[in-house]
């Protein structure tokens, strides 16, 4: 029987120090990760005052242990339409992974390598018109999907989420290679989300005309996707201060965290560029 989390990624952490960020630390990480657990089997079922449903789509590929508890927590909202599990690493079959069996719960194996840009691909190929697609370190109460939902209900007109980032130029200093970072806590607009994902069909469906231009393949970009997604409305992303939100112990794991590759940010920076050069929006500055 495989170790579960918090348990499994307590014992990495151990065994592998040097690739782990130890803030805010072990055993913060493993109080929330159980008191989310617990919510999620013993809270009510969050209700949403209209009609309308939300697609969840979560990804797997590196935390495999974390997409079950995160479906469980998301089967207490009421107003999830459908949860699409989409597995992007072939070593594993999703199946043994995330053995709850509920209507909502679609569970997919992808044949190769995929990259986390298939979310929007899925998006295109379902029903509904909001989406809600959550990274697989990022673990949010109901009440904190539901307010992402009433947000995105709201205003269309642009992806929300709750953390993101402003590009403020290669050459400036005390950034991540010219992105300044927005974590929780922040209401406003912001030139990219990261992390949690709210947005439409019309949302994905501009970032597939933005991708064909750019001569990508939305179902196969490797590393910047969400810059496409910031790029894909009528006007900014907004983030929203959901409170308090847990991440996993691995979220800065080196060899696990997308973010830690080589060349994330640079290539960021050029995906930011030719996007707004080919929506016509103003060129973004070199240095602030």
């Amino acid at each position: 029987m495989p170790i579960p989390n918090p348990f499994h990624e307590l014992i990495q952490s151990t065994l592998h120090p040097r690739q782990y960020n130890w803030l805010p630390g072990r055993l913060l990480y493993a109080a929330g990760y159980l008191r989310w657990q617990w919510d999620a089997r013993s809270a009510r079922r969050e209700p949403f005052p209209g009609p309308e449903k939300l697609t969840v789509i979560l990804l797997s590929y590196l935390r495999v242990r974390n997409l079950e508890p995160m479906v469980r927590s998301l089967l207490r909202c009421g107003f999830v339409e459908k949860i699409v599990v989409s597995n992007n690493n072939p070593e594993h079959r999703i199946a043994d992974w995330v053995q709850i069996r509920d209507r909502r719960v679609y569970l997919l194996d992808q044949p190769r390598p995929t990259p986390c840009s298939i979310r929007y691909q899925i998006a295109l190929e379902e029903p509904g018109p909001y989406f809600l697609s959550i990274d697989d370190d990022v673990f949010l109460y109901p009440g904190q999907v539901r307010r992402l939902f009433e947000e995105l209900v709201a205003r269309p007109t642009a992806p929300h989420g709750l953390q993101g980032e402003d590009f403020l130029g290669e050459r400036t200093p005390k950034t991540c290679l010219g992105w300044k970072i927005n974590l929780h806590g922040f209401e406003g607009q912001v030139d990219n989300i990261n992390t949690c994902y709210a947005f439409t069909r019309e949302h994905a469906a501009e970032m597939e005309r933005l991708a064909r231009l750019l001569g990508l393949d939305l179902a196969d970009i490797p590393m910047g996707s969400d810059v496409l997604l910031g790029a894909a409305g009528q006007e900014r992303p907004f983030l929203h201060d959901v409170g308090s939100v847990l991440h996993c112990l691995s979220c800065h794991r080196v060899g696990v965290a997308t973010w830690r590759k080589r060349g994330f940010f640079t290539k960021r920076c050029q995906l930011f560029r030719e996007l707004r050069a080919l929506k016509g929006w103003p060129a973004p500055p070199l240095s602030a």
